[in-house]
């Protein structure tokens, strides 16, 4: 895989590790308390099963990040930092105080996984919260609105009642900053149906160069587990 491709996976699922491990932390919770019914026991199986995958496969990509890539890999922390002085040293704009409090924190926890030493916290915290800061800059997001007006909706049917969902307003990317341009990144997400109003996954593959697009790959229940 390319460099960008892999950078993207790592902070895609980095950010479904952050929000799976949230969402374990509250069912586990209520678990202990006999508060949950059969379904909801269920939920907490499979959001079980997906932190994992998830964990490991972002663990697959950072080894191969460093193995192949690691003066890339280098270069892009190198970017990352510059943009985060940038943000701590503007005395307006849209940084809470909360995140200068935290930008300490990522700082040494950067330094620690340019070293591969172990960090204070889940290696994987650092690329969402990076992935928190710079996201509303315009040149890390790919949108809706980046595509051209042929490839637009962008249509999908749900597998239960075959209602046509506009994924259209959800497509809304992080690309980490590199050096090189983006060409294809590929996405496996869940989306709940407009009518029927069950959830579904898709896996979507996206163009960032010419011609942009989105093709679908495949859709289906998230109980038959399309995986990467």
């Amino acid at each position: 895989m390319e460099f960008s491709e892999l950078l993207f996976d790592l902070y895609f699922l980095s950010t479904q590790i952050q929000g799976w491990g949230n969402d374990l932390s509250g069912l586990e919770f209520a678990d202990e308390r006999g508060h949950l019914d059969e379904g909801e026991v269920d939920r907490l199986r499979e959001t079980e099963r997906r932190l994992t995958q998830a964990q490991k496969l972002a663990k697959a990509r950072l080894a191969e990040i460093r193995e192949l890539h690691c003066a890339d890999f280098s270069a892009h922390l190198d970017v990352v930092e510059s943009r985060l002085a940038e943000l701590e040293a503007a005395t307006a704009g849209p940084m809470r105080e909360f995140d200068r409090l935290m930008l300490s924190d990522l700082k040494t926890h950067l330094a620690q996984v340019r070293r591969n030493e172990e960090t204070k916290f889940s290696v994987w915290w650092g690329f969402f919260y990076i992935r928190r800061l710079l996201g509303e800059s315009d040149d890390c997001r790919f949108t809706a609105k980046d595509l051209p007006e042929k490839a637009r909706p962008v249509e999908v049917y749900c597998p239960a009642c075959s209602g046509a969902n506009d994924l259209t307003g959800a497509l809304d990317l992080f690309l980490p900053p590199t050096e090189k341009p983006y060409g294809t990144v590929t996405l496996l997400d869940e989306y709940l149906c407009h009518h029927c109003r069950q959830r579904y996954r898709a896996l979507l593959r996206v163009r960032l160069r010419e011609p942009r697009g989105v093709e679908i790959v495949n859709v289906d229940f998230p109980q038959v587990r399309i995986d990467w």
